[in-house]
């Protein structure tokens, strides 16, 4: 997740933005025992971060040309080697911790064949909760191809394609057939995917980073706000709602990169370069201390929630210290590629 160029710094910004975003909304108590404005944020947050990180997974494809850097097969194994392998190596190390922290998480996880094999093929049943964005992720990847090709032969159409995808995310009946292989998950963001391919290189893209872009981003806010408000007691057309809200908060969140640079300081630039280890490490590190803390402890969320959030940050960033540092002493890349570094 390193900033490509100039140019699409905003996007990287934006990647540091969701990724602090998820590890927030992995801060909420496990027994959800919160206040109801905490609860409904959490709710807010869960709308977009997600659709964020796909939409911009599809606009990097388009944006850095990798339809014409890479065949396939090449762009294939890319992608394997960033997404599955991480997946694959920490699923497998998290195993039997994660049977014998059973009993603090109250699912259905046990020491048998039936759910080792579910880990690797049902994403939502893996031992780490946030691993389901990484098949999800390398299965429209595979799809990257098509969106372009069908973009470059006739924008209108594909235009038409990108809405009839999100339009799919809407549909219960859809979105509910199986988890299996990370189908339901597919549905639900390949829409954001494909309009991250489809803003790339367009005269929208600009309108983000012109001097009008603040008061777009309080006007788009305010609207999302307002949106949200509603779909609360809206459950007929709350899936939609809730699509247009994510549409819209991606669009915040780039025009608020596009205007503030917080990458120029050795922090920021240096969590923006890890954001992606930092998404795939934060989760063992908030479930150590939500399980301490709330679980044994029994603290309350107002303590609970600081210690998570800060765990999920400093935790990755000290463990990706220490693995520079061991990797630059035996001159190899050993560790790195296992927490997406």
């Amino acid at each position: 997740m390193k900033c490509q160029s100039d140019k699409i710094r905003f996007v990287t910004q934006a990647q540091l933005i969701g990724c602090l975003l998820v590890v927030l909304g992995h801060s909420i108590p496990l027994s959800w025992n919160v206040p109801s404005i905490i609860y409904n944020i959490d709710v807010f947050i869960y709308t977009f971060h997600m659709p964020l990180f796909f939409f911009i997974s599809g606009y990097l494809f388009e944006k850095t040309a990798s339809y014409s850097r890479y065949d396939f097969r090449a762009y294939v194994l890319k992608r394997n080697n960033r997404l599955m392998i991480p997946y694959f190596t920490m699923t497998l190390i998290g195993f039997i911790p994660k049977i014998i922290m059973n009993r603090f998480f109250e699912d259905d996880s046990s020491l048998n064949i039936l759910y080792f094999i579910k880990c690797f093929l049902v994403p939502r049943d893996n031992v780490w909760g946030h691993f389901w964005f990484l098949p999800t992720l390398f299965i429209i990847s595979m799809l990257s191809f098509v969106f372009s090709k069908i973009k470059h032969l006739n924008g209108n159409v594909y235009c038409a394609f990108s809405v009839l995808l999100l339009c799919l995310s809407i549909i219960p009946n859809l979105v509910n057939i199986t988890e299996w292989f990370a189908v339901n998950d597919i549905i639900r963001f390949v829409g954001y995917y494909a309009v991250g391919i489809m803003f790339a290189n367009t005269k929208f893209e600009l309108l983000l980073s012109n001097n009008n872009s603040c008061y777009k981003l309080l006007l788009l806010f305010a609207i999302s706000i307002g949106l949200f408000l509603i779909s609360i007691n809206n459950k007929i057309f709350l899936q939609s709602i809730r699509t247009i809200i994510a549409l819209l908060m991606i669009m915040v969140i780039l025009a608020f990169s596009s205007l503030v640079n917080f990458t120029s300081n050795k922090i920021g630039l240096h969590l923006s370069r890890k954001t992606y280890s930092i998404f795939i490490l934060s989760w063992p590190f908030q479930s150590i201390v939500s399980v301490v803390f709330e679980k044994v402890l029994g603290l309350k969320y107002y303590i609970t929630m600081p210690l998570s959030f800060i765990s999920g940050v400093l935790g990755p960033v000290i463990v990706i210290f220490l693995v520079d540092l061991l990797e630059k002493k035996i001159g190899k890349r050993i560790i790195s590629p296992i927490i997406g570094g």
